[in-house]
């Protein structure tokens, strides 16, 4: 009994501090930059991946994830449709075996910036944003405005022809 209250305790601990980092980080505050290494083991900034485009899709994943794997085709497909009208991605993987991330990049041949702190669920980028589940996605301004957090993959096209001026 003890260890079902001490395991009880420590969720309500962790989705207590995962919801006030997602306070801190909501849709409208500026987005929290972070350093983390790419697949290459480069260590990159977050700041370096936003500003360079007009719009930066941020996606929460992982190699293992089954439903995150399920939607990379549909979500390469629309980021294809918009990456010209100046959208950029950044994939921030919740992955902690190193080889399981980079087949996963290399065999999905996913795009942009590729993020990994290899800590999985302990992510630094995931608990800064507040992110609880996997696959979650965000958009971020380039003026480094968070603007939608939490955007499932069949509202994303609708919202990038927001954010773009798209008509299609």
């Amino acid at each position: 009994r003890d260890k079902e209250l001490e395991a009880a305790s420590k969720y309500v601990s962790v989705a207590y501090e995962r919801s006030m980092a997602d306070e801190k980080t909501a849709a409208g505050k500026m987005y929290a930059d972070f350093s983390m290494n790419d697949a290459q083991g480069t260590s990159v900034k977050f700041s370096q991946c936003i500003g360079m485009n007009k719009i930066t899709i941020v996606h929460f994943w992982a190699g293992w994830c089954k439903p995150c794997l399920k939607e990379l085709p549909t979500l390469l497909e629309i980021y294809g449709r918009y990456q010209k009208r100046g959208v950029g991605f950044v994939g921030i993987s919740l992955d902690s075996d190193g080889k399981v991330w980079r087949d996963a990049v290399t065999s999905n041949s996913l795009p942009g910036w590729q993020l990994s702190d290899l800590q999985g669920a302990n992510n630094a980028a995931a608990q800064l944003y507040g992110v609880v589940y996997i696959p979650s996605m965000m958009i971020v301004g380039e003026n480094g405005i968070i603007l939608e957090k939490n955007v499932k993959l069949d509202k994303l096209e609708e919202k990038l022809k927001l954010y773009t001026g798209a008509t299609r």
